[in-house]
């Protein structure tokens, strides 16, 4: 993959895509009554859709990265400092997150291999990283909003001046 911003869009396309049946899965795997209203109890097969888009939610996107150059397709794409600056804190916290979430997803699906202690930690942990990334992803939601809506206030200022 030569183009990085190809690679940019379908790394963040395929990390929503997987973040969003994480997320949906892990809250009707948290909720048995509303599991069994919505699937019928199965939970089994979504404790294994859940896992395996965990392993797309880390695998697809960096494969996608690497093939399209980590600096290249990592590097800030909108203009002025300060943009750059809060899409630079936005990689890094994403990264943190997905690596936090990799390893403690790990642990409890490795859950018979792990002392409970650490299972029972690192699931809690788990937990209050995934209530703070779906946070993050309202903020992220409100924070395109908000620069699309900029965007189109200034085009139209700009155009009422012509």
């Amino acid at each position: 993959m030569t183009n990085p911003a190809v690679a940019r869009v379908l790394a963040h396309a395929t990390h929503l895509a997987a973040f969003v049946v994480l997320l949906v899965t892990g809250l009707l795997l948290l909720a048995p009554t509303l599991r069994s209203a919505i699937t019928g109890g199965h939970a089994l097969t979504l404790g294994a859709v859940h896992r395996w888009a965990g392993v797309a939610f880390v695998g697809l996107p960096a494969a996608i990265v690497l093939a399209g150059g980590v600096r290249a397709v990592l590097a800030p794409a909108g203009p002025g400092r300060v943009r750059a600056s809060v899409q630079a804190l936005h990689v890094v916290v994403t990264v943190a997150m997905v690596a936090g979430l990799a390893v403690t997803g790990a642990i409890v699906w490795a859950r018979s291999a792990v002392p409970a202690g650490v299972f029972d930690h690192a699931q809690d942990l788990h937990d209050q990283l995934t209530y703070a990334a779906a946070l993050l992803l309202g903020v992220h939601l409100l924070d395109v909003a908000v620069v699309a809506l900029h965007g189109r206030w200034q085009a139209a200022r700009e155009a009422g001046r012509r």
